[in-house]
């Protein structure tokens, strides 16, 4: 049998993105930055790697609202109706608290996102704003892109939001529609053109753009194409489909790709165990975004636990002796998620990409 010490760990930092386009802007943007920002995105990359957790989180998630413009027609991969939403906006004062705590533990970033569309939020560019006065180094947000009008290009890019994260699925419309039913492609075309439109009006480098895409079987044979044809972004990267088997590009057998995997000696143990938390909008503290660590692992409720108690409390410090120690699914919430396998395979064919097919 393989001794747990002779195995080899593998981890994602950047969980299943994959970069696929990095334009000379980004790359002056990166190649610019403060020694206290390199400083973060090292240790982003370092702490998962080395399995140490920092004194405190790398970056918090902090979920504004779970409502979403898609309506009764939601995109096909979107795994909300997991969840039981709540329908509710975080009021200005209660994500400022959260702010104030991170910041002062040496939070470095914050993602303004979760199962919502956080744009719809009547305070986004002053929350954002608050952010970037405190002193958070990257403020970011993930986006469908349609609210993204000219008025509110130019109130993210004031605030000083540093990473704009738009979904955009394909080029082509008919692919596009049938990806996210409820909104129109030209729609985000158009918004996204005017973001860069505006931004460069100001003569300004943020918030970089990064556009990002779920590979699924309806999208997969185009990729290269859609690359081409967004390729005026400053990033774009892809991510695997989390959730449902049917739209993967690969064949998912968990039992099989965790049977090869132990036969190899490959175990995986998760980035954000070592790098974030998120409070989400009904205050949960998790230790990913996903909706599993939403159902089936709560850290603590924050009010009655602070940021710095859940990251140095036992629950945490269990989950990550369970990944280095190659038991994850021993925990519910890692059990029931496809990253660990997914990430195993893509080192079992020794492949950094996504199109596992």
């Amino acid at each position: 049998m393989t001794k747990v010490n002779e195995q080899k760990i593998t981890t994602n930092p950047f969980y299943h993105y994959q970069d696929l386009w990095k334009s000379e802007n980004f790359k002056k943007w990166e190649a610019e930055q403060s020694d206290e920002f390199k400083k973060y995105r090292r240790l982003w990359q370092e702490c998962p790697r080395l399995r140490k957790a920092p004194p405190a989180p790398i970056s918090i998630n902090l979920e504004l609202t779970d409502v979403c413009n898609a309506g009764n027609k939601p995109c096909i991969m979107c795994p909300k109706w997991f969840l039981k939403p709540h329908n509710q906006f975080m009021a200005y004062e209660d994500a400022v608290r959260v702010l104030d705590e991170a910041r002062s533990l040496g939070v470095y970033a914050v993602n303004l996102n979760g199962a919502g569309e956080s744009l719809l939020h009547k305070d986004f560019p002053k929350i954002v704003q608050y952010a970037r006065k405190i002193g958070f180094l990257d403020v970011m947000v993930h986006t469908n892109g349609t609210m993204l009008t000219r008025e509110m290009s130019e109130k993210l890019i004031d605030a000083g939001l540093t990473r704009l994260i738009v979904s955009v699925d394909s080029h082509i419309p008919e692919i596009y529609q049938t990806i996210r039913p409820n909104f129109k492609f030209s729609t985000v075309y158009q918004n996204v053109k005017n973001f860069i439109a505006v931004r460069d009006q100001k003569g300004k480098r943020e918030p970089i753009l990064r556009l990002t895409m779920v590979v699924m079987k309806h999208n997969v044979d185009t990729i290269k194409d859609t690359i081409k044809f967004w390729s005026f972004a400053d990033y774009i990267t892809i991510n695997d489909c989390m959730y449902f088997d049917d739209f993967k590009v690969f064949d998912f057998d968990k039992q099989k790709i965790n049977s090869e995997a132990k036969q190899k000696g490959l175990i995986y143990a998760c980035a954000p165990l070592y790098q974030q938390l998120t409070v989400t909008i009904d205050f949960k503290i998790i230790s990913c975004s996903t909706i599993y660590a939403k159902n089936y692992k709560i850290l603590g409720h924050y009010g009655k636990q602070s940021l710095k108690e859940a990251w140095e409390g036992r629950e945490l410090a269990e989950m990550r002796k369970a990944h280095e120690s190659g038991r994850c699914t021993d925990i519910p919430c890692c059990e029931k998620c496809d990253l660990p396998q997914i990430e195993l395979l893509k080192k079992i064919r020794e492949q950094d990409g996504v199109m596992l097919r």
